[in-house]
């Protein structure tokens, strides 16, 4: 009985290495495979990152810009 349980783990042991080298394999062949369309999207993600930030100080710019605009329209409507 316990030589028929060894052999049962054994050859469960030897499935699961056999698995997990499938596993690999695929895993690597996949990585492989969407190399290229990996890198043009991490570079699609750059371009945004960078335009976010410009976008971000435009913002800024108008935001400044409005605020400079109502503290003038103040001053002129305290003038009459």
């Amino acid at each position: 009985m316990q030589r028929k349980n060894d052999v049962l783990m054994l050859s469960h042991r030897d499935e699961l290495a056999e698995l997990r080298q499938a596993a690999a394999n695929a895993l690597r062949d996949n990585v492989y495979a969407h190399y290229e369309e990996f890198i043009g999207i991490s570079k699609e993600i750059a371009q945004m990152e960078s335009d976010m930030l410009v976008l971000r100080g435009l913002l800024s710019d108008i935001s400044s810009d409005i605020g400079a605009m109502k503290e003038k329209t103040r001053d002129v409507d305290e003038g009459f």
